[in-house]
């Protein structure tokens, strides 16, 4: 017997790139699929064109609350073994679901699979993009022992590069709903905490680039990179607190990003910089805390380090 996969889709006023991912994850050339479509309080025809696929799809609507929480009420509703993701704006190769099940049923210890995406622009005209995560084989990492250690060395694909074995997904999911962009970043570092990973060389969705991408862009203004860091600081804070034993990752993430936002100059920077020590700061007293963020410091301050969760 076939296994259930759920196509999650989250949605935010992307009305007019939603009809292009949800056909692509309906037309998949696996045919036991459901497709879950969450709606985040969209105030354009978002909704409308939801309606209009009837049956085919299962809708979830809700008041807007951000991508964690679309994340949590569309896993609630799924039923699938194994989770693909979608972003609307983005849309899945043919083959995806396909593709995924055979190599799950390969390497049956895989907790989550992540592939190699294409790039379009906002009329799906096919785009080179400089970010962009590649992986040249296929193969099993386990990064559980590094990450714990603050030392992964693979990095993890965007929102629709990515499917998650239900069983890891619900040691994750629900995940803090204060996160409202990049989610995606928060579940990537847990799985690799929680379970090895399949690299695919395969390119398996599309990742639709243009000026309405709120976190992901083809050049960065400096406002934007200072909402990466408080972006990565909430993030971090929420996973020290959830997972223990990413600590040393969270420290040095932490010590990192006090000495980048330092070596910029101007109020904006100084602001987000006292947010995240107010609001977002994972230190405590204790040696080993110490040891690691300083020592982060200390290091950006001599390698001009950058941070690494910049691609969801």
């Amino acid at each position: 017997m076939s296994s259930l996969l759920t196509i999650l889709i989250n949605n935010y006023n992307y009305g007019r790139f939603l009809r292009d991912a949800v056909d692509s994850a309906l037309n998949q050339s696996y045919s036991n699929t459901e497709v879950i479509v969450v709606d985040d309080g969209s105030t354009d025809d978002s909704r409308q064109i939801i309606t209009s696929y009837g049956s085919r799809i299962i809708p979830v609507t809700k008041q807007n609350g951000g991508q964690a929480s679309a994340f949590n009420a569309g896993f609630a509703a799924s039923h699938g073994e194994w989770i693909l993701f979608l972003d609307s704006d983005d849309k899945l190769a043919p083959q995806r679901a396909e593709k995924l099940v055979s190599h799950a049923r390969r390497v049956p210890v895989a907790g989550c699979i992540a592939h190699n995406l294409d790039y379009c622009d906002a009329e799906n005209r096919p785009i080179e993009f400089a970010d962009r995560i590649s992986y040249e084989n296929c193969e099993l990492t386990d990064q559980r022992k590094n990450i714990r250690k603050g030392r992964p060395n693979v990095w993890l694909p965007a929102t629709s590069g990515l499917a998650f074995r239900r069983d890891v997904l619900s040691k994750i999911l629900p995940m803090p709903e204060d996160i409202t962009i990049t989610a995606d970043n928060y579940i990537k570092f847990a799985v690799l905490s929680l379970a090895p990973v399949l690299l695919i060389d395969e390119r398996l969705a599309v990742q639709r680039l243009h000026n309405s991408n709120r976190y992901t862009r083809l050049v960065s203004s400096e406002e934007s990179i200072l909402q990466r860091y408080l972006i990565n600081a909430q993030i971090m804070f929420h996973l020290r607190r959830n997972f223990p034993m990413l600590a040393r990752l969270v420290w040095k993430m932490y010590g990192r990003t006090l000495f980048h936002l330092a070596s910029l100059s101007g109020p904006r920077a100084k602001e987000i910089s006292k947010q995240i020590r107010s609001s977002y700061s994972p230190f405590e007293y204790s040696p080993l805390c110490c040891f690691h963020v300083c020592a982060a410091y200390l290091m950006s301050s001599l390698n001009g380090w950058m941070p690494v969760v910049d691609n969801g």
